[in-house]
């Protein structure tokens, strides 16, 4: 009987190659666990429409489902400038609530424009 000379023989165990398989997929499960929080934080203002006075607070809920917060900056922007109202570091929480007294801000009567500015903790700004 002729044996087949194309055909190469059984290679023996090799563990080196599974471990770094192993090593690969756990590189690869940390980085999805660390990189999985692709969700922005939520924004909820009160009251969300209508007129404002020095006599109601503005209320301002922020969350984060995720990484958790960061950062909120809260800009009013009036007669062509800007006021920065509140900027508040956070370490990690998952949701805040922030009461605005609008009389004592400064601002005059009129239109005002509002930016909000919430980071979390995610790798992704």
């Amino acid at each position: 009987m002729r044996k087949n000379r194309l055909r190469r023989p059984p290679r023996p165990f090799n563990g080196l190659r599974y471990v770094r398989f192993l090593l690969v997929m756990a590189v690869i499960a940390g980085l999805y666990g660390y990189l999985r929080d692709l969700k922005a934080p939520v924004i909820e203002v009160l009251p969300a429409q209508g007129m404002l006075s020095a006599q109601r607070p503005l209320t301002i809920k922020v969350s984060d489902s995720g990484s958790g917060l960061k950062s909120l900056r809260i800009i009013a922007r009036q007669g062509g400038s800007e006021t920065v109202l509140t900027q508040k570091e956070f370490s990690g929480e998952k949701s805040s609530e922030i009461h605005l007294d609008l009389g004592k801000t400064g601002l005059n009567d009129g239109s005002v424009e509002f930016g909000f500015e919430v980071r979390d903790h995610s790798i992704f700004p």
